[in-house]
């Protein structure tokens, strides 16, 4: 069966009260129809009145990269006014000029994605007004992985206690928000149709573009999963490169340890030496020697795990040269993963995250619905 998103339906059964309402949409580029139209266009199609689209990180079409400010002021295809959150949450206010927000972003399923939390702090602003969510597949499927955000360990690439990998639609999540905050939001989520947690790697023909500059397809967000926690370090995860997630290094590094690396996973990956040199990002114009990923095992089969011990080997290899970044005053990889344990090596990480990630399991359930 054809998978069709929240927006596909909407369209098909659109209520005549949004013909009549003021609208914003909160969504980028990745907010397509079936036959990839922008859901602003589509919508404008079908006489919607849309005052303004905000934006969340990376701007509506995915032009800036990662953590920098989004600068944009009208969509050019349609004249419609852009108003950038991300870093700015006090645009959000101007959604009290409408009587109607619809939010249409397509996430990757992973805590620390922003698109999550700029979901909450719109909920948050909200006051009364009507909600609504066109969900989208997640697409890592339902597999629940990772433990949840110790006290004061919580950031905007950790805004809601829920494990890393969650394994829930944002349409699920913004009822989750809503319940555990008790927040004041008439909402209502149009569901997927077709979808019954397949990750994406398993569903044909999924209309995809990229939802942020480096998740550039989507094989990528798998690879993502595995290398992300380099972003809390100053090893390269391959962003300003061909390959971002895919590949990762560090000048360094000895192309001699894929072996090394080979032998922990005991035939899952192999890590093909390679030089590569960021055109931004980390080490930006060095020469970087490091590995390309080479999954022996299908795309759904990997785990957040895999990425956790990556990152603990590379840092156990290059101990002497091997860096935490810092955010702030805090360590990044801490806001990564909820917890100092990572950075601090303790032990009893992975037994925590696999309970935590169980009790979640349980306490989801009634928020799931697919």
């Amino acid at each position: 069966m054809t998978v069709l998103n929240g927006l596909d339906i909407l369209l098909e059964t659109l209520p005549d009260f949004l013909r009549k309402s003021r609208v914003a949409v909160f969504t980028n580029r990745s907010g397509i129809t079936r036959d990839y139209r922008p859901n602003y266009v589509a919508l404008k199609d079908k006489g919607v009145t849309i005052e303004f689209i905000l934006t969340p990180e990376h701007g509506l079409f995915g032009a800036f990269q990662a953590g920098e400010k989004v600068k944009e002021n009208y969509e050019p295809l349609t004249g419609i006014p852009l108003i950038p959150t991300y870093g700015k949450k006090e645009n959000l206010r101007i959604i009290h000029e409408v009587d109607t927000i619809i939010f249409d972003v397509q996430d990757v399923g992973l805590r620390f994605y922003t698109y999550l939390s700029s979901l909450k702090q719109l909920m948050e602003e909200i006051n009364g007004q009507k909600l609504i969510v066109l969900d989208r597949i997640n697409p890592l499927g339902r597999k629940v992985e990772g433990g949840i955000i110790k006290d004061g360990f919580s950031s905007f690439v950790g805004a809601i206690n829920v494990p890393v990998r969650h394994g829930m639609t944002l349409g699920e999540l913004a009822i989750f928000i809503k319940e555990t905050a008790s927040l004041d939001v008439d909402l209502e989520i149009i569901r997927v149709q077709g979808w019954n947690g397949e990750d994406i790697s398993k569903i044909k023909d999924y209309p995809f573009v990229p939802p942020s500059p480096a998740i550039n397809t989507p094989q990528t967000i798998f690879y993502y999963m595995l290398t992300v926690f380099f972003e809390g370090s100053n090893v390269s995860e391959g962003r300003g490169t061909y390959n971002p997630f895919k590949i990762f290094g560090a000048p360094f590094f000895d192309l001699r340890d894929h072996l090394n690396l080979e032998a922990i996973y005991e035939g899952e990956y192999r890590f093909l030496p390679l030089e590569f040199i960021p055109l931004s990002s980390k080490h930006k114009g060095e020469i970087c020697k490091g590995f390309e990923i080479i999954p022996l095992k299908p795309l759904g089969a990997f785990s957040i795990f895999d990425g956790i011990i990556l990152f603990s080997s590379i840092h156990e290899l290059y101990r002497e040269d091997f860096e935490f970044v810092r955010y702030g005053k805090r360590f990044f990889i801490d806001l990564l993963t909820g917890s100092s344990d990572l950075r601090e090596e303790n032990d009893e990480l992975i037994d925590r995250w696999l309970i935590e990630a169980k009790e979640f399991e349980e306490k989801r359930k009634k928020f799931l619905l697919y």
